[in-house]
C-alpha cells in the first residue's frame, strides 16, 4: 500500500503491521498519523509565514486528549501529492515537484 493510492485500504494496511499485537488496541486507544507535508503548510499559514514550533510526541498526544482516547502510537510520513487515474495537469505539475 502506498500513501495516496486509491486502491490500498489503510485498515489492511495496519491489520497486517499489528496482526499479532492488534488485540492491544480497542475503541478508546488510537494511533496518530501525520502528513509531514500537510502539517508544515499549516503550521506555516497559522503562524502568518512563520513554522510553529512544537514537540510532535507532544502534540500526538494532545491530539489523543482533546478526543477522550489513548494515545497508543505515532506515524509520522511524508505522502506525495494525491493523483487520479486522469491526473490533471496541475496534479501533474506537483508531483513533478519531487
Amino acid at each position: 500500500m502506498i500513501p495516496s493510492d486509491p486502491s490500498g485500504l489503510l485498515d489492511d494496511f495496519f491489520l497486517k503491521i499489528y496482526k499479532e499485537d492488534y488485540s492491544i488496541y480497542s475503541m478508546k486507544n488510537t494511533i496518530i498519523m501525520i502528513d509531514a507535508g500537510f502539517l508544515s503548510k499549516v503550521s506555516r499559514k497559522l503562524g502568518e509565514g512563520h513554522y510553529f514550533k512544537y514537540d510532535l510526541l507532544k502534540f500526538s498526544k494532545m491530539l489523543a486528549e482533546k478526543q477522550q482516547m489513548i494515545f497508543s502510537h505515532l506515524f509520522f510520513y511524508n505522502a506525495p501529492p494525491f493523483q487520479g487515474r486522469n491526473p490533471t495537469n496541475a496534479e501533474k505539475k506537483e508531483k513533478g515537484k519531487l
